[in-house]
């Protein structure tokens, strides 16, 4: 069997529907497409009703083959739920979020899809406690698919609506689908992505019977159908640069032919980036606040040279640049930082500033939002800078050449308020995205040595790192809205002991939400420029990538002996061979990047 013929055999109505008619309408007539997805929603409610049917007496392997069908249901239907209902396909496949108000809460639960694969693939025999939980998890995802089947009739799916529903599934299946984060089981990563592929097509297909850009929907869906074909054959290097670049060029052409591109959008990922492997897809001000100062030449030199100024300390001894070096990627190459008064205060590892821009929140805890935010909490910080912003202010200001550059590019002049927003504005013109990997996922592939490529693979892969350092930033900001950036506990220990650690101290994020349940869990920092940011975690415990290596490949914290309860990282080994973990490196080495 064919592929076409297979995709239409996926789905009776989107098969009747696309032969209907040869004629194309001049409008955008959506109710084929609504037709299909209704369609498409009632064989994922009888698919969960069948889990649900089964849990509770059915055999393991007849309840699992119930749990595939459905999961393989969903993709097909992946980009409309998501884009009609987020709401329905957070409880269908989407992350617990964290709940300040819920003391009892652990971090890093999932719910759907994940939590029914958890409990269906978990060793030993299933108790009747664990078919009751996936008879009712399977119940309730089936009535919120009912729910949102009632209001699939009524949907305005325009022409832009569905391009946009396919540019983020497109960065569904790159970054998240192929590191296996919606399923535990390597075997699913890339039979997975077949099936979001496939429904895509599908959509694709309705979309081009009712558009006047029929050349354009073509080109696209063959670009979508040869994706679909290859995938089970090629790493995933090459199929990003080639099969998925492939895909963002058709659909670059049809956004813009259609109009679909709004510029005026002020978005993390561009509006005009039809994927997120593009150069300047993303944008470093969208996460600055409204008040934020536009980035003139006058400003960022300003922003520098406060920067380097140790008058904005309370002793006068330490500028921001003492911690943050720019020659050591803005890090300082200590352990951890302490108090700048030779105080036994023991701080934590001080982060890079490089990509800073590109990241919801700040700090190892995550404690403020806003750049701005960040730069009061330094200052006034007793082991950081021990002053204030008000201090550093008046100190400032007895500077005529201070004084005449604020008045000259500020149009408040020198404030406070001011004095923080030209500092963030120039930590905000730190994006350096300009890597050998942004080479090669641009194209030129030939950059990267075969134990990086294979480390790539290895990454996305085995070692499963794209599960949290998520693609082409590296850090936890998630695709494709890029808002949310979920802690994680991974249990980091206090030395470097292999054997019979102990759980280093630092509270984490619970210090913040005064969670006991969420102790110990970390905002998930970027890897880029990892090479040159040593040492490593929060607390430094870590001197070289191979120890971090082999601290995740022995299972984090639990894999070293520590007792970590709420680990949200996978506590089994992940048996990296020695080539596997050299290659993981090497690849490491390419997020470097070249402009300094």
């Amino acid at each position: 069997m064919n592929l076409r013929t297979r995709l239409a055999a996926l789905s009776l109505a989107a098969g009747t529907l696309i032969g209907c008619s040869n004629q194309r309408s001049k409008s955008f007539d959506h109710s084929s497409l609504n037709a299909v997805f209704a369609l498409g929603l009632d064989s994922l409610a009888a698919a969960l009703d069948s889990v649900a049917e089964r849990s509770v007496n059915g055999a393991r392997p007849e309840l699992r083959r119930a749990f595939i069908d459905a999961r393989r249901t969903f993709k097909l239907h992946e980009l409309l739920i998501a884009s009609e209902s987020p709401h329905t396909m957070g409880v269908l496949n989407g992350p617990l979020p964290e709940n300040d108000d819920d003391p009892n809460q652990p971090l890093g639960g999932a719910a759907g899809f994940q939590r029914l694969e958890d409990r269906l693939y978990a060793d030993g025999e299933l108790s009747a406690s664990d078919r009751s939980s996936i008879r009712d998890d399977a119940t309730h995802m089936s009535k919120q698919v009912t729910a949102l089947r009632t209001l699939a009739p009524e949907s305005a799916l325009t022409e832009t609506h569905m391009l946009d529903a396919i540019r983020e599934e497109l960065a569904r299946i790159s970054v998240l689908g192929l590191a296996g984060f919606d399923s535990n089981r390597p075997d699913a990563t890339i039979a997975e992505a077949h099936n979001a592929l496939l429904g895509m097509s599908r959509y694709i297909g309705l979309a081009q019977r009712e558009s006047a850009l029929h050349e354009e929907w073509s080109a696209l869906d063959s670009a979508v159908l040869h994706a679909a074909q290859v995938v089970n054959h090629q790493d995933r290097l090459a199929f990003i640069t080639t099969q998925l670049s492939e895909i963002g060029k058709r659909l670059a052409v049809l956004r813009e032919r259609s109009g679909a591109v709004n510029d005026s959008l002020r978005l993390v990922w561009r509006s005009r980036a039809s994927t997120v492997f593009e150069p300047n897809a993303f944008d470093a001000s969208a996460y600055a606040p409204a008040f934020a100062m536009h980035p003139t030449p006058d400003v960022i030199a300003l922003g520098e040279r406060l920067f380097n100024d140790k008058r904005l300390s309370g002793p006068q001894t330490v500028s921001c640049a003492s911690c943050h070096i720019p020659a050591l990627a803005f890090t300082d190459g200590m352990a951890r930082h302490g108090s700048i008064d030779g105080s036994s205060v023991i701080g934590r590892n001080t982060p890079t500033l490089l990509n800073v821009a590109l990241q919801p929140s700040f700090f190892a805890d995550a404690r403020v939002n806003t750049l701005e935010d960040q730069i009061r909490v330094v200052l006034s910080s007793k082991v950081e800078m021990a002053s204030s912003p008000e201090l550093a202010a008046q100190r400032i200001i007895t500077d005529s050449g201070y004084r005449a550059a604020f008045t000259h590019a500020v149009p408040n002049g020198l404030t406070e308020a001011s004095l923080r927003n030209v500092l963030a504005t120039y930590l905000r013109t730190l994006v350096r995205l300009d890597s050998r990997f942004d080479a090669a996922i641009h194209g030129d592939t030939t950059v990267l040595t075969s134990s990086e490529r294979n480390g790539f693979n290895v990454f996305m892969g085995k070692a499963r790192c794209g599960t949290c350092h998520l693609a082409p930033l590296f850090n936890g900001v998630m695709p494709p809205g890029y808002v949310i950036s979920e802690p994680e506990i991974i249990g980091v220990p206090s030395r470097a002991d292999t054997s019979h650690a102990t759980l280093d101290t630092d509270p984490g994020r619970s210090r913040v939400n005064k969670n006991k349940r969420h102790r110990g869990a970390f905002s998930v920092p970027t890897l880029r420029n990892i090479a040159r940011t040593a040492p490593y975690m929060h607390n430094g415990v870590y001197a070289t990538l191979e120890q971090v290596i082999d601290f995740y490949n022995r299972g984090g914290g639990w894999g070293v002996g520590a007792s970590v309860p709420e680990q949200t990282l996978p506590k089994r080994p992940l048996h990296l061979t020695t080539v596997e973990q050299r290659d993981l490196v090497a690849f490491l080495g390419t997020l470097t990047d070249r402009a300094r």
